[in-house]
């Protein structure tokens, strides 16, 4: 996790506002995909 850390902090101090863009993207995808699968069926998914 601390390596991680790091590297958001670099994105951040070099100003790559694109690649936080894409992670954004991402991370709402996948929030719909978790809410996808709290509604409907989980053994579907499978």
């Amino acid at each position: 996790m601390k390596r991680y850390r790091v590297a958001n902090l670099k994105l951040a101090d070099t100003g790559l506002s694109n690649q936080s863009k894409i992670l954004k993207k991402t991370n709402e995808r996948l929030i719909k995909e978790l809410k996808k699968m709290r509604h409907g069926p989980i053994r579907k998914e499978k």
